[in-house]
């Protein structure tokens, strides 16, 4: 469960995932939209180098995907994160950090995750 804050760019990041996504092609997991409308919700990986970089926005991965009310599903083809930042390729065998979250979500907006993978 993801409690939101009331505030810009409330989510969760993934703590405890694996850093070398190199021998796989797909991240993939399962949202489930407890608001009764839609939102989007940002997807962010960088890795090792992206802090060097200063995290500026333009040298990691950010997508948007809408989430209908109920379970979706998200899946992200690593050959975009890897290609994401603007004047390198990705390190897929160093990734620093995964970030999920809403821009400025509602009070007490929340939403649940599930089955979260990298797949081959």
């Amino acid at each position: 469960k993801v409690k939101l804050l009331n505030r810009r760019y409330s989510g969760v990041e993934l703590e405890y995932f694996p850093r070398d996504w190199s021998n796989y092609s797909w991240l993939q997991f399962r949202v489930f939209n407890t608001y009764k409308a839609p939102f989007n919700l940002v997807v962010s990986v960088f890795d090792r180098q992206h802090k060097v970089n200063k995290f500026r926005f333009h040298d990691r991965f950010t997508d948007k995907f809408f989430m209908n009310p109920g379970w979706n599903e998200v899946r992200v083809h690593l050959a975009k994160v890897k290609y994401a930042p603007k004047d390198r390729q990705m390190d897929m065998s160093d990734i620093q950090g995964v970030r999920l979250y809403l821009v400025k979500p509602e009070t007490g907006q929340c939403f649940f995750m599930d089955d979260v993978r990298l797949i081959k």
